[in-house]
C-alpha cells in the first residue's frame, strides 16, 4: 500500500483533447489541482507525446512523484502528419477508439495503488476535455465522478447546446451551399437566452453544413448529451464577463464552475516545481520579447491566427500587404502549415516592406507577448485562449474568425464586450490596413483599449482574494476533495457539505459552521433534522430569505445555483414592514415576553454612541460562572449599558449577583441602538453569523467562548471608545444599504413585488 499521506490524496486523471488550444487550459487546471493537493495523471496521446519530445525535450513530459504523464493511442495513422490540424478526423477517431485503452490505463493506475511499493493513490475522479467524452462511460463503470473542462468560450457553449433546437426549427443543415452566400446566415436568432440579437453566422461554424450526417454536427450532439450527464463542468471564464450566459447555462446543466482566466489563476501559484512542464507543441522563439523592448508603449500590433487556422495563399497575401502598408510595427506568428497546400511565400518587395516594420516568427510565448507594454492591438482568429488572454492583458482585437467557436467569440467581443472589430471573411488589404491603423491610433481603437483595460481589471479581481473565480475554484476543490473520502462523506452533502461548499471563501474552520455538526452521534436528532430541512428545501416552490442582495450577494448567487427553487431575498423584513402606511395591524405583536419601555427614557439621557446594549436572545443559556464573567467585565468597563437578562438565562439557577457587583452594575446600565457588535455565539447559525459579521461585513469583534471578564471589559471599551470607529462606519454603510433596499426601487422591495406577482400567477 502507498504511504498514508499519498493514499489519502485525491487522484485526478486529466485527459485533454490532443489539439494545441485544448492542451493549455487543461495543463493549467492540472497544475491548479496539483497545487491543492491532488495527485495528477496527465494523459497525452502517443502522437502528441512524441511532438512534445521533439519540440521541447524530455523536460516537457518529465514526471514528478505526484504529477505523472501517461499515453494512450488516438486511433489515427502514425504517418498522418496533419492529423492534429484536421479536427473532424481527430474528434471522430478519439470517440471511436480511445475508450478501450483508457479503461486499461485506469485499471493499471488502480492496480498500482494496491501495490506495497507504489505511491499512487487510487483514481478518485476524471477531469476530461468535453470533446473527450468517452471518459464519462469509463468513470461510470468504476463509480467515480467525471468532470468536464469546457475549453472554448461560454457563449459558444450556449450556441452548441441549442444545436438540437436549430435542427428542430429547420435552420440547419442548410438546404444547399447557396445559403452560405444569399444572406440566409444573417437570420437573427432571438430565442437563445444570453445571446440576444445573434445571427446564424455568429453561431459556431459547424451549423453551416449541408450534410444531415455531418461528422462534426453529430459529434456536437454527442457532446451535448455527455454534458448533461457530467458530475460538474469547469469553464475558463469569469462571472463578470459572461454573467447572462452563465445564468443560462446554470439553468440547464449540472453544476458549472467558471474559474477563469485559468492562465491568471495558475500564475498565483508560488510553487515552481512544475514550471518546466509546458503544453506548447511548437518551440517558442523568445527573441521577439527583446525586440518588443525596443518599441514604444501600445505601438505594436501582434498577429497570430492560432494553431489550427489554415488560409489560402491569396488570403495570406492580402493580410501581408495590409500589414505592410499600415507601416505599423508588428510581430507576426506564421506557422509552417498556416497556408493551405503550401508554405508561406512572399515576394522580395513585400518581405522587405514587412521586415522594415516588424518581425515574423513561427511560434511565441503568447501570454508574455500580449502582456508586453508595447502591444497595442491583436489581429486574431478569435480562438478562446487568445481572446481571454487578450482580455486579461487589456489588449483590443481585430477579429478574423476561422471556425468552431471563433465566430461566436468574435460576435461577443464586438457586440458584448466592446473590445473588437471584425475583418470580412473575404479579407482585403485595404481593410486590414485601415483596421490596424484604427486599433493603434484611432478614436474607436482608444475606446476599445479603455474597455479592454476595464476587463483586465475585472479579470484580475476575479482571480484575486474574494474574487468570483477564486471562490468558485475553492468551492470546486472542496467538492472534489470530499469525493475522495467516499460515500460516508457524500451522505452529508444534503446539508453540511452544501453549506461548507457555498461558504468556503470565509469559513476556513469547521467551528464556524452551524453547531449541529459538532456531534459524535451519527444518528444525532438535530443533524438528522437538518438533513430533512435541506431535502425539503430542494422541493420547495420558492424560498424567502430575510436578507438583502447587497449584504450577501455571493452567498445568494451560490444558493441559487445549487438549489432548484426560486429565492426571494426581501429583508430586512422589519424595515420593509415599516413602509406600510396606515397599518391596522400595528397592535399585533409576536413577543412572548412583555417589553420594558423605561429603558428608552433612560437612553434619552445619554450621549450619542456612549452606551453598550447587551442581549443574548431568547434561547441562549449560560453557566453562573459565565454570567459573572460577563457582569464583572461590563461593570469594570465603566461604560453605560442596558442588559437584558431573561429569568431563564442561567443554567439550573436564576441570575444571582453579589451585593458589590449589583451596586457596580446598577451605576452603569445602558443600551446601544448603534451599529458595531461584540459577538458571543451560542448555537445553531450563530457561529456562522459571527464569522460573517467579523470577516465579511466588518462590523464585529468576537469574544472567546471561554468568556473572561478581562476580555469582556477590553472589548466593551474598544467598542465604545477605541479603534472601533471603522466598525461603526461600516455598520452605518450597511444601515444605508438596508434602508435603500427596502425603499422605492430597492432590491428587496422589487423582489417582494416579484414574489407576490408570481404567487398570484401560479
Amino acid at each position: 500500500m502507498a504511504s498514508n499521506l499519498q493514499a489519502n490524496k485525491p487522484h485526478a486523471v486529466c485527459v485533454p483533447l490532443p489539439s494545441q488550444g485544448h492542451l493549455n487550459p487543461m495543463l493549467n487546471l492540472a497544475k491548479l489541482l496539483h497545487h491543492k493537493g491532488f495527485h495528477i495523471t496527465y494523459v497525452n496521446t502517443h502522437f502528441n507525446h512524441n511532438r512534445f519530445l521533439r519540440s521541447r525535450g524530455p523536460d516537457a513530459v518529465a514526471s514528478l512523484p505526484d504529477f505523472r504523464f501517461e499515453e494512450i493511442p488516438d486511433g489515427l495513422p502514425p504517418s498522418d502528419a496533419d492529423a492534429t490540424q484536421f479536427i473532424p478526423s481527430l474528434c471522430d477517431s478519439t470517440r471511436r477508439t480511445c475508450l478501450v485503452p483508457f479503461r486499461q490505463l485506469l485499471r493499471k493506475l488502480n492496480d498500482e495503488s494496491s501495490s506495497h511499493s507504489s505511491n499512487v493513490p487510487p483514481v478518485s475522479c476524471i477531469v476530461s476535455d468535453s470533446a473527450m467524452f468517452f471518459t464519462g462511460k469509463a468513470a461510470d463503470e468504476i463509480g467515480i465522478p467525471n468532470v468536464y473542462l469546457w475549453t472554448a468560450s461560454a457563449c459558444s457553449f450556449l450556441g452548441y447546446l441549442y444545436c438540437p433546437q436549430l435542427i428542430h426549427n429547420g435552420l440547419t443543415p442548410l438546404k444547399d451551399e447557396s445559403y452560405l452566400r444569399n444572406g440566409y446566415l444573417d437570420t437573427i436568432i432571438d430565442w437563445i437566452p444570453g445571446l440576444k440579437g445573434i445571427r446564424l453566422k455568429d453561431l459556431p461554424s459547424f451549423i453551416r453544413t449541408t450534410d444531415p450526417n455531418d461528422i462534426m454536427m453529430d459529434f456536437i450532439l454527442e457532446v451535448n448529451t455527455a454534458m448533461h450527464k457530467a458530475s460538474s463542468i469547469i469553464l475558463n471564464t469569469f462571472e463578470e464577463l459572461d454573467h447572462q450566459v452563465l445564468e443560462a447555462l446554470s439553468s440547464i446543466l449540472p453544476p458549472i464552475y467558471p474559474i477563469g482566466p485559468l492562465h491568471l489563476l495558475v500564475s498565483q501559484i508560488n510553487d515552481h516545481s512544475l514550471d518546466s512542464i509546458s503544453a506548447n507543441l511548437w518551440k517558442e522563439e523568445l527573441e521577439c520579447l527583446q525586440w518588443l523592448n525596443t518599441k514604444k508603449p501600445r505601438s505594436v500590433v501582434y498577429v497570430n491566427f492560432g494553431s489550427i487556422t489554415i488560409m489560402s495563399p491569396q488570403q495570406l497575401q492580402e493580410f501581408a500587404w495590409g500589414l505592410a502598408n499600415s507601416e505599423k510595427p508588428l510581430v507576426w506568428v506564421i506557422r509552417p502549415d498556416l497556408v493551405k497546400g503550401d508554405s508561406a511565400v512572399f515576394s522580395y518587395e513585400l518581405l522587405t516592406k514587412i521586415k522594415k516594420v516588424g518581425i515574423m516568427i513561427s511560434w511565441c510565448p503568447q501570454e508574455k507577448v500580449l502582456s508586453h507594454p508595447s502591444i497595442g492591438g491583436f489581429l486574431t482568429h478569435c480562438g478562446w485562449n487568445s481572446m481571454i488572454e487578450s482580455l486579461s492583458a487589456g489588449v483590443p482585437v481585430v477579429c478574423w474568425p476561422f471556425f468552431a467557436d471563433q465566430q461566436t467569440n468574435c460576435w461577443s467581443s464586438c457586440n458584448e464586450w466592446g473590445i473588437g472589430m471584425e475583418i470580412d471573411s473575404n479579407v482585403r488589404r485595404d481593410e486590414v490596413e485601415n483596421l490596424v491603423k484604427e486599433i493603434l491610433e484611432g478614436e474607436k481603437g482608444t475606446k476599445m483599449r479603455e474597455k479592454a483595460m476595464e476587463w483586465k481589471r475585472k479579470a484580475e479581481n476575479a482571480i484575486g482574494p474574494g474574487g468570483s473565480s477564486l471562490l468558485n475554484f475553492e468551492k470546486m476543490n472542496l467538492e472534489y476533495q470530499l469525493l475522495t473520502y467516499g460515500q460516508p462523506v457524500l451522505a452529508l452533502s444534503s446539508a453540511i457539505y452544501i453549506i461548507a461548499n457555498l461558504l468556503i471563501k470565509v469559513l476556513h474552520r469547521l467551528k464556524d459552521l452551524p453547531t449541529f455538526i459538532r456531534t459524535t452521534d451519527p444518528n444525532d436528532m438535530l443533524l438528522d433534522f437538518s438533513l430533512e430541512v435541506v431535502d425539503t428545501a430542494y422541493k420547495a416552490s420558492s424560498i424567502i430569505l430575510n436578507t438583502f442582495d447587497q449584504l450577501e450577494q455571493q452567498v445568494l448567487e451560490a444558493l441559487s445555483a445549487k438549489f432548484p427553487p426560486k429565492f426571494y431575498s426581501i429583508g430586512p423584513l422589519h424595515l420593509l414592514v415599516n413602509e406600510i402606511q396606515g397599518n391596522a395591524l400595528h397592535s399585533i405583536g409576536s413577543n412572548l415576553r412583555k417589553e420594558d419601555f423605561e429603558c428608552l427614557q433612560w437612553l434619552n439621557t445619554k450621549e450619542p454612541r456612549s452606551v453598550v446594549y447587551v442581549n443574548f436572545g431568547s434561547i441562549t443559556v449560560m453557566s453562573p460562572q459565565q454570567l459573572r464573567e460577563f457582569a464583572w467585565g461590563l461593570a469594570n468597563s465603566k461604560k453605560p449599558f442596558v442588559w437584558v437578562i431573561r429569568p431563564d438565562l442561567v443554567k439550573d439557577d436564576s441570575a444571582i449577583f453579589s451585593y458589590e457587583l449589583l451596586i457596580k452594575t446598577k451605576e452603569r446600565e445602558s443600551l446601544s441602538a448603534g451599529v458595531a457588535m461584540v459577538c458571543w455565539p451560542f448555537f445553531a447559525d450563530q457561529q456562522m453569523n459571527c464569522r460573517y459579521s467579523c470577516t465579511e461585513w466588518g462590523i464585529s469583534m468576537e469574544i472567546n467562548s471561554n468568556v473572561e471578564r478581562n476580555g469582556v471589559e477590553e472589548l466593551v471599551r474598544e467598542l465604545i471608545e477605541g479603534e472601533s470607529k471603522k466598525l461603526r462606519e461600516k455598520a452605518a454603510e450597511w444601515k444605508r444599504e438596508a434602508e435603500k433596499t427596502s425603499g422605492p426601487f430597492g432590491s428587496s422591495l422589487l423582489n417582494f413585488n416579484m414574489m407576490i406577482k408570481e404567487m398570484l400567477m401560479s
